[in-house]
């Protein structure tokens, strides 16, 4: 029997389509689940990252601007990445000289992977269930309630509100 150069029979293309298609359906609902998994390790990465900062200027506002723990760190500060920023900031621009000390983090606080967005807007924390105090009419990232010292993702598409 000999092959002809014809392509591929009607019967083959069927055949593969079939294949491809039943395929291609188990494999994106497992692409869709890593990528949720990979923005919620993203998620969990940055809230642990902001949180540490957080605790770390308040050392410093101790340390060098005279508060207690109980001194708020307010959204102002956290968006513009600076503790002397704003009329409500905890530490005077003379306290904390360089800009490298002023910073929360090295660089702007990272967008939010599940929305793409990177303002921190003031929330109120509920401990019972904090996804109730997502913000959806805004384009907002996270979300911080400076009397608790609260800070945590404003979206909820794994659960990553209650992270």
């Amino acid at each position: 029997m000999s092959i002809g150069k014809r392509g591929f029979s009607t019967l083959e293309s069927i055949s593969s389509l079939v294949i491809f298609s039943s395929l291609s359906s188990g494999v994106l609902p497992q692409f869709t689940q890593l990528q949720n998994m990979a923005s919620s390790s993203a998620t969990q990465g940055v809230l642990g990252a902001v949180r540490t900062s957080l605790e770390l200027q308040r050392m410093n506002m101790m340390l060098r601007c005279n508060s207690t723990l109980e001194t708020a760190i307010h959204v102002e500060q956290l968006n513009s990445n600076d503790i002397t920023h704003g009329k409500n900031a905890p530490c005077a621009q003379s306290q904390i000289p360089t800009r490298e000390e002023k910073r929360f983090l090295t660089d702007a606080i990272p967008q939010n992977p599940f929305n793409n967005a990177r303002k921190v807007v003031a929330c109120n924390y509920n401990a019972e269930n904090p996804c109730s105090a997502i913000r959806t009419e805004e384009s907002a990232g996270w979300c911080y309630d400076s009397r608790e010292g609260r800070f945590w993702a404003n979206s909820n598409t794994t659960g990553e509100c209650k992270l």
